[in-house]
């Protein structure tokens, strides 16, 4: 399966939601220390996550700290910008150093925290990855399952067009597995028949993926889909509620 082309691309949310108390009992240390190793290991999945800048005030700064072989001026980085006045926000960016999103330049971005909104990471834009990505159903299935097994904290994982997360949901006040999603659950493929995939994580959950090609919401078979997925995961128990 082959990438979306430069005429089509839209917007994707690629987003992975904290369990708040979970996340925040961990330090900054820890918390950084564990997006570092992160980092690293994206690399090997793709070329394009291979090698991640600290954000800085010319092109030139920016450049000056790859953070992919240098944790600790990640850590530093990261203390210098806490805000004392809320301890238990843990937040930064970090971006792949390509300028042009249509050549796959993604920035990431770290908000760990107990405030009243959601607490994840997320690649923004998502869909500057679809750009370039030659088999992006494997490659984020496979970017999933490495965040997933090294922070048990993730409790939801979705990647999904930016205007069926906003305006398309069947349950506005929760969550949804998008085009492809994990649920912290072990499932079954007999409850999503719909399902075109099914990738079970050992000990952590599943991830989902609804649609075998990149998820248009204007299609109505994707719309039905994703939407009968949902429907399941809330009779089961397990769609959240947006906010939690």
């Amino acid at each position: 399966m082959q990438g979306v082309s430069r005429t089509n691309f839209k917007s994707f949310i690629f987003t992975f939601r904290f369990n708040k108390q979970a996340i925040t009992s961990l330090t900054l240390e820890t918390q950084v220390e564990k997006a570092a190793e992160f980092l690293r290991q994206v690399g090997a999945i793709s070329p394009l996550l291979a090698n991640w800048y600290l954000q800085g005030k010319s092109l030139k700064d920016s450049l000056s700290t790859n953070v992919s072989n240098n944790t600790q001026a990640l850590i530093d980085k990261v203390k210098r910008a806490h805000d004392p006045d809320l301890p238990d926000l843990t937040e930064f960016s970090v971006w792949n150093a390509i300028q042009d999103p249509l050549e796959g330049g993604v920035a990431f971005h770290y908000s760990a925290h107990n405030l009243d909104s959601v607490s994840a990471m997320s690649f923004e834009d998502a869909g500057a990855l679809l750009m370039k990505l030659a088999h992006p159903e494997e490659t984020f299935t496979k970017i999933i399952n490495l965040a997933v097994n090294i922070w048990p904290e993730i409790d939801w994982v979705t990647v999904v067009p930016a205007n069926y997360f906003r305006k398309g949901r069947v349950f506005k006040d929760r969550q949804t597995i998008g085009w492809i999603g994990f649920c912290p659950q072990p499932l079954k493929q007999e409850d999503f028949p719909q399902a075109h995939k099914l990738v079970p994580v050992p000990d952590r959950g599943t991830i989902i993926v609804s649609c075998p090609e990149v998820m248009n919401e204007q299609n109505l078979d994707h719309f039905g889909q994703v939407g009968d997925i949902d429907t399941k995961l809330v009779e089961l128990g397990y769609l959240p509620l947006f906010m939690n």
